[in-house]
């Protein structure tokens, strides 16, 4: 499908967004499905001109965390290739590792807290 129909069907089509994404790109059902992300929430969506983006955010799961982008390579969500840690911000509770990854007309922006974060209410 060209970019300028996903993007058509994205903003009109009938499916909601995550749906959308989960049947136009198979590394976002993959990422979506992983019980290591514990609350994974798509937070933003972006439609420009050469790409779709979607950020999310989650928990991690002990299993996962610090090693994010060794463990969501070998979960199969992406490639060594496609993969960039953008963001570390170490040191108090809040911790996080922001990670993005991108295949072919999406860019996936993710917010991993530290496994022992809890969010305030």
């Amino acid at each position: 499908m060209k970019l300028e129909q996903l993007k058509y069907e994205l903003l009109n089509g009938k499916k909601n967004v995550r749906q959308f994404l989960r049947d136009n790109f198979p590394f976002i059902e993959r990422l979506e499905s992983l019980d290591s992300l514990k609350d994974l929430k798509l937070t933003g969506i972006s439609v420009d001109k050469g790409f779709i983006g979607a950020e999310y955010e989650a928990t991690a799961a002990p299993e996962i965390y610090p090693h994010v982008k060794k463990n969501l390579v070998a979960a199969g969500i992406t490639n060594k290739n496609n993969f960039i840690t953008y963001k570390i911000d170490k040191g108090n509770f809040s911790e996080y590792i922001g990670v993005r990854f991108h295949l072919s007309k999406i860019i996936a922006d993710l917010k991993l807290y530290n496994p022992h974060y809890k969010p305030e209410n």
